[in-house]
């Protein structure tokens, strides 16, 4: 390919925007694409970009290639037919970009503004007008845009005791300054620079060869031309931004995601109430014909969501076509519809705690639920699964469900006898989890009908495999009844709407596995916390570490003895907090959930944790709990005892409680050894956590045997004095395991043998536990090993089907949105 690639008639042009796009953004940690490629809310961020500009009155645009520089230029045109392309052969920084463009722009004579951007930034149209015609009417030099904010990844501006403009000073050479005078100034500064720059031409093609590399990067930057341009006195202003929305900017995963959610945001305002468009709203012959046709558009959609390997892609459209073909079957060819998928999810740390305002370190996985929905006019839900002699067809009327309800509210719903007699003749019927998020967003809008659907669906998650089949059917019939209705609902309310909407069908967990579903991110592990909701932050997985789930085959069963003991664990933390907070008023007003009893929220050192534990009881009956609590606690006590029955040796708290407040440690510090690379750590975190789950072990001599974690006031009384004498790690609360016991005989197995490859570093049971899934952190170069080792010791000796997988990251749930390619 030669450069540069001229489409438009630049010497004679009044203004030119320059677009940085040539950079490799490591922080994305993604080697196979250029960051400016990323879709927000369905649109590359290179086109948006330019989309702007154009509006703007930018007619002649030079976009600065290099790194996967075809990549960009393909993703552009496939829009757009007239925009310029220069290279940027080796990435110098961002100075020697600008002087790339320059050297084309000097040589054809031109002499008139140039407006130049980074890439990754997203700028209200508004702001780039107001910017202009201050820069015109003032007659600046130069004029570029900056922030009032203390963010450090930001170069400062540094001005002097008068005000006047000295320079821009980047985030990294601040780091490493020693001149005190300098230093000065710097503190003195909260104006951060939002690279975006309006300068006149000549005066930007004499100031950049001046740019040097001496810096702590060894780059030429672009900023450098401020310091220049102000030693000769040059006109030069800010122009400041208040509003930081109006410009957004990424370098990682997590704020790409942040990016996404608040275009997502402004996408459901502009849309309001029309949801539905001629990308995700299509005739089944059309969709028949793009997926199997392979639609380029198609086929970058699922590069999107997917790995970018076309095997897997095409395994995706075989899926995808069977589910169309069924509905077409069913229903006709001609039926207008849309398709939803919904992925499974896995869990790193942070296990049973979402609920109790924990931290959850999150996948979606490729494993997921695909849903092909039709719009009705009237409220009845009719259901079709293609294993249809597993998940019979199911119909309801959404008005008839809940005339059988006490809808005061969604607690007096869900906790009525009605409903419990229901489900138990309907235990585990899968059409209950469509009910569960169909229901609850009706109670959400009572001020209108919702209207009904008619739905075929296809799963490939294993049923009670710990990988959230359940609540991916929940999610996935959310965004279904969302889009049929076209409901502005805003992604952390939806996330919260299908959590408690789960509720409908008995447990009482949190939206911990909604949120992993929902907001997954390619390639990334993602932090989420609860109570208030809050996206942390995301990180891969070091190159040549993998994460595998291994299917035990034994099923997890919400609908039968399973849903009692999640919810006699789920009491043991909401009576724990109860009895510590009446045993210590002092910390009263500061615990909310489990997850406040923390040294860092209580001030107080971890030791004092261990004494507080003291108090709770390591088994407790209703009767000995409603005499500690007395009747101010009656209302409360009678809530929680109607979710289960009384487990027959009592209520184990203490150990749950001492598992749940290691676990929330644990979950807390999951990103930060993944961004240190502290594998081996995340490892032995791990299998600590698992053994807090662990119903059995393997003796001196081999034999599994019953295991019984030690919670005892003996065992807390030497955590005491160790944390007291000592900082060892074993006396430190991530490194305790309690007492959960959600494990079996089974998974348990599993880990141990996963725990004897070489290579593996850390195995625990996914999910609520009682079966289904192990998931095995390993060095990749060690899946076959494992494989291996299971398949003999585990699958075979029980006439099992191997069922091991690598986890791959994929996006999070949605609808498919493809526009024509004409």
């Amino acid at each position: 390919m030669e450069f540069p690639i001229i489409r438009t008639d630049i010497a004679k042009s009044k203004r030119v925007a320059v677009i940085l796009a040539g950079g490799k953004g490591t922080r994305m940690k993604d080697p196979n694409r250029n960051k400016v490629c990323y879709p927000v809310a369905g649109v590359p961020v290179i086109n948006r970009i330019i989309s702007t500009y154009k509006h703007c009155g930018f007619q002649d645009i030079i976009v600065v290639v290099g790194y996967r520089y075809d990549d960009v230029i393909s993703t552009v045109e496939g829009i757009f037919n007239d925009i310029n392309f220069v290279f940027q052969e080796h990435q110098l920084g961002t100075g020697d970009a600008v002087k790339c463009v320059c050297r084309y722009l000097e040589s054809i004579g031109y002499e008139g503004e140039v407006f130049i951007s980074a890439g990754d930034k997203l700028v209200d149209g508004n702001i780039l007008i107001e910017m202009r015609e201050l820069f015109e009417s003032k007659d600046f030099d130069l004029l570029f845009a900056t922030s009032i904010t203390h963010k450090g990844e930001f170069g400062k501006v540094i001005r002097d005791s008068n005000g006047k403009i000295l320079g821009i000073l980047e985030a990294k050479d601040i780091e490493k300054l020693k001149d005190e005078e300098i230093l000065e100034l710097v503190r003195r500064s909260n104006e951060t620079n939002q690279s975006l720059y309006f300068i006149k031409a000549p005066i930007l093609y004499k100031a950049i060869k001046e740019i040097k590399r001496d810096n702590v990067q060894k780059e030429e930057y672009l900023t450098d031309i401020v310091s220049i341009l102000a030693r000769e006195n040059a006109k030069i202003e800010t122009f400041i931004i208040r509003d930081e929305s109006k410009v957004l900017s990424f370098n990682t995963p997590q704020e790409l995601l942040e990016v996404e959610m608040y275009f997502q945001r402004i996408r459901l305002r502009e849309l309001d109430g029309n949801l539905r468009n001629p990308g995700n709203f299509k005739r089944v012959s059309e969709w028949i014909e793009i997926f199997s046709k392979k639609d380029p558009n198609l086929i970058n959609f699922f590069r999107d969501i997917y790995r970018d390997d076309i095997s897997v892609i095409d395994r995706k459209i075989r899926m995808y076509l069977r589910v169309l073909d069924e509905f077409s079957r069913r229903f006709g060819p001609d039926r207008n519809v849309s398709i939803i998928r919904s992925p499974g999810r896995l869990n790193i740390m942070g296990r049973h705690i979402d609920h109790r305002g924990g931290s959850v370190n999150i996948i979606a996985i490729d494993k997921e639920i695909i849903m092909v929905v039709e719009p009705r006019e009237d409220d009845i839900v009719r259901l079709y699964n293609i294993q249809e002699d597993r998940f019979p067809p199911r119909e309801f009327s959404i008005s008839e469900e809940m005339s059988k309800l006490d809808w005061s509210s969604w607690l007096n719903a869900i906790n009525s006898d009605r409903l419990r007699e229901e489900l138990n003749k309907n235990s585990g019927d899968w059409a209950n989890y469509i009910k569960a998020s169909v229901l609850k967003i009706q109670e959400r809008y009572r001020d209108r009908k919702i209207f009904g659907m008619n739905a075929v669906v296809l799963g490939d998650i294993p049923i009670g495999s710990g990988l959230s089949s359940s609540s991916s059917m929940v999610v996935a019939s959310a965004e279904a009844i969302t889009l049929v209705n076209q409901l502005n609902i805003p992604p952390e309310e939806f996330v919260k709407l299908c959590g408690e909407g789960e509720w409908y069908v008995g447990t009482r967990g949190g939206y911990g596995d909604h949120a992993a579903i929902k907001f997954g991110i390619k390639g990334n592990i993602s932090q989420i916390r609860f109570f208030e909701f809050e996206f942390v932050g995301s990180a891969p997985l070091p190159k040549g570490y993998s994460i595998v789930f291994c299917y035990s085959q034994e099923q997890a069963k919400k609908a039968e003895n399973a849903r009692n003991v999640f919810n006699q664990k789920v009491a043991c933390y909401e009576l724990g907090t109860m009895i510590l907070k009446k045993s210590f008023p002092e910390f009263s007003s500061k615990i909310r959930h489990l997850r406040d009893i923390n040294p860092d929220n209580l001030g107080v050192p971890e030791y004092e944790i261990y004494e507080m534990l003291k108090v709770l009881p390591e088994r407790i009956t209703r009767e000995e709990l409603r005499l500690l609590l007395k009747d101010s606690e009656k209302y409360m006590l009678d809530r929680i005892f109607s979710t289960h029955s009384a487990p027959f040796e009592g209520y184990p708290i203490r150990g749950v409680c001492l598992f749940g407040i290691s676990e929330c440690a644990r979950s807390k510090a999951c990103l930060d050894l993944l961004n240190r690379e502290e594998i081996d750590t995340l490892g032995e975190l791990m299998n600590i956590s698992h053994n807090g789950d662990r119903v059995t072990r393997l003796n001196e001599y081999g034999e599994r045997v019953l295991h019984i974690n030690d919670v005892s006031i003996n065992y807390l009384n030497r955590l005491i004095e160790g944390s007291k004498r000592s900082k060892d790690k074993r006396f430190s609360i991530m490194y305790q395991s309690g007492d959960y016991g959600c494990s079996t005989y089974k998974i348990d197995m599993i880990v141990d043998l996963a725990k004897s490859v070489q290579g593996v570093l850390g195995a625990q049971v996914a999910g609520a536990g009682l079966g289904g899934c192990v998931m095995v952190l390993c060095r990749s170069s060690s899946i076959d090993l494992l494989r291996e080792k299971l398949t003999r010791y585990y699958y075979e000796p029980f006439n099992l089907d191997p069922l091991i997988e690598e986890a791959i990251p994929v996006k999070g749930s949605g609808y498919i949105e493809i526009m024509d390619s004409n």
